[in-house]
């Protein structure tokens, strides 16, 4: 019974939308096209970006922040949603710049980032077929 409860609190309640998974198999596809390319000096930067978007899918995608977050992004759509993208984009480029980051360490944490979507989405798509399983296991009884 914990386990499941802990699962429901990381996964959302409703069934997965093709749009979903069809993030999932292009995350799959870009880990899978970045992780040869990064250097084995960078591959800790892999763990520390699945980490990192691990809990921003997980318990903070959960979190009454996001929860106001996307009623904002929702809210605000068009123009102001490209706007606020682009400022993140701009952000992490000065940053980088500015802190002098190598764009290889960059590189290992978004392949990081990849397999944490496709990772999440897989086990998304599995824990709700269980989820289905088990009700038609309960009606059949």
């Amino acid at each position: 019974m914990g386990h499941e409860r802990r699962a429901r609190s990381w996964m959302p309640d409703r069934t997965p939308e093709w749009t979903e998974v069809l993030a999932g198999a292009v995350a799959v596809v870009l880990f899978l096209s970045n992780a040869p390319e990064v250097a084995p000096a960078n591959r800790v930067w892999i763990v520390g970006g699945s980490l990192a978007a691990a809990a921003l899918l997980g318990p903070v995608g959960r979190s009454s922040l996001a929860e106001r977050a996307s009623r904002w992004s929702l809210a605000v759509q068009g123009f102001a949603f490209y706007a606020l993208v682009a400022a993140c984009v701009a952000f992490v480029w000065v940053v980088r710049r500015t802190l002098g980051f190598p764009s290889g360490s960059l590189t290992a944490v978004g392949t990081g980032g990849y397999l944490a979507v496709a990772v999440f989405v897989a086990a998304r798509v599995l824990w709700w077929a269980a989820r289905r399983v088990g009700e038609r296991v309960r009606q059949t009884v």
